[in-house]
């Protein structure tokens, strides 16, 4: 299997890089990425990278942080009970800061990112969608645009001060996971 990645893949060395920079580049913070390549050009092998946030309240941090595990998937956010009521966050404790949403049925495959509307709200953001569907959420200052948040297809990037200020006036913990996976692809025709 060596011989077919490269020492970088084998060795997650993308995922190491987000852990090294605190998730940061520069002023932004990546709270979502997702990165595949099916299969990795003249390679039988598949490369999957998976990054998300959630934010949790203080008081179940450190039971949080005893499992490995994502507590919160970024699939995961709101829900309706046994009884028909809303729940606002499915998992006590803990919210989503973004979330995935995914549409399959039959040929039809789209997904959507959202970030937490606190966010908008909470900064009086103005959301500009680009043609492609990029997404930027702005705010005006004396005629100025202010680029605060940046969600494209397969990431979401909001500047660090604004996450650190959400996070304080919220007094939440941001957790971040990284899922970065390799699989060998048996072609049997080759054999």
């Amino acid at each position: 299997m060596e011989d077919r990645i490269t020492k970088a893949q084998m060795y997650h060395e993308t995922a190491q890089a987000l852990l090294l920079n605190g998730f940061c580049e520069g002023e932004w913070v990546t709270l979502y990425k997702h990165l595949t390549q099916y299969p990795l050009p003249d390679e039988d092998v598949e490369y999957d990278l998976w990054y998300w946030c959630y934010v949790a309240q203080p008081s179940h941090s450190q039971n949080l942080l005893r499992n490995y595990d994502a507590d919160l998937d970024w699939t995961e956010r709101s829900a309706l009970d046994i009884n028909n009521h809303f729940i606002p966050h499915i998992k006590v404790g803990l919210e989503s800061i973004i979330t995935v949403l995914r549409f399959d049925s039959g040929d039809i495959h789209k997904k959507q990112i959202r970030v937490n509307d606190d966010l908008i709200f909470m900064f009086y953001l103005y959301e500009k969608i680009e043609e492609n569907g990029d997404r930027y959420y702005v705010q005006f200052d004396n005629g100025h645009e202010k680029t605060i948040i940046i969600i494209t297809e397969d990431e979401v990037k909001i500047r660090h001060q604004y996450l650190y200020d959400y996070l304080a006036s919220k007094k939440l913990d941001l957790f971040c996971v990284i899922r970065s996976e390799l699989r060998e692809c048996l072609n049997l025709n080759r054999f």
